[in-house]
């Protein structure tokens, strides 16, 4: 008699993933609503070297257009995930940085993935939500 195996594809795998446009879009929208137009959001699309960059915008129309960057959220052209997200909140000071690349993991073991980049549309949503 044949034992049925359980799947072993992990649970980030489904058909409901939602791409980076799809979580960034309706917030550029939900401010514009928000604010009454007093504020717009703005996403953007380029195509960088095999990349894929979505860039999110406050426009002040009242102020002739004055624009600033909330976040870019960089991945590859073939797969939505991971995704980088760059954002203020992520920088760290450059001493930082310069520690963090001379410095290797304990005991030889993988480096951690880096506090802005998410691997699943929920760990997007999550650093979208942090960077609001």
């Amino acid at each position: 008699m044949a034992t049925s195996i359980q799947s072993l594809w992990p649970a980030q795998i489904r058909a409901g993933v939602q791409s980076p446009w799809a979580i960034l879009f309706p917030q550029a929208e939900a401010l514009t609503k928000q604010t009454g137009g007093v504020l717009v959001g703005e996403v953007k699309r380029r195509d960088d070297d095999g990349k894929v960059v979505l860039s999110f915008d406050i426009v002040v129309p009242g102020l002739d257009g004055y624009r600033d960057r909330v976040l870019s959220a960089t991945y590859d052209r073939e797969r939505f995930y991971p995704v980088t997200v760059d954002a203020d909140i992520f920088m760290m000071p450059r001493s930082s940085r310069l520690k963090l690349a001379v410095s290797s993991p304990p005991n030889g073991g993988q480096p951690k993935t880096p506090a802005n980049v998410a691997d699943s549309d929920q760990e997007l949503i999550d650093l979208v939500a942090k960077v609001l």
